[in-house]
């Protein structure tokens, strides 16, 4: 699993290679591909988020047997990167699909 804080990392320290494991390439100015990245997942408190969340469900029985139906939906109103140096620029997928993707770039 890749979180923001591992793309940060990769996208901060890529070339280093204690932070990146990767094969060997022939192609010149190519690093090679990446096989590994050294990553923790870390609760730093370093995002600050508000949103809605909205679980819904519902059960039934019948002759022919129980039903359930689930619904759940969680919407992000605000999101925001508290660290310092980082750039987190957000932008919409498309209209039929108003979900935001996230991409962090270093400052400077």
């Amino acid at each position: 699993m890749i979180n923001k804080d591992t793309q940060f990392k990769f996208t901060t320290q890529g070339n280093n290679p204690e932070v990146v494991e990767r094969l060997p390439s022939n192609i010149a100015g190519d690093p090679g591909e990446v096989v590994r990245i050294f990553d923790q997942f870390e609760n730093l408190g370093n995002i600050k988020t508000s949103g809605l969340d909205l679980d819904l469900g519902y059960k039934t029985e019948t002759s022919l047997g129980d039903f359930k139906i689930n619904y759940i939906l969680n919407y992000a109103l605000n999101y925001e990167d508290i660290r310092t140096g980082v750039a987190l620029i957000l932008k919409k997928v498309s209209s039929s699909n108003p979900k935001c993707v996230g991409q962090l770039q270093p400052l400077g």
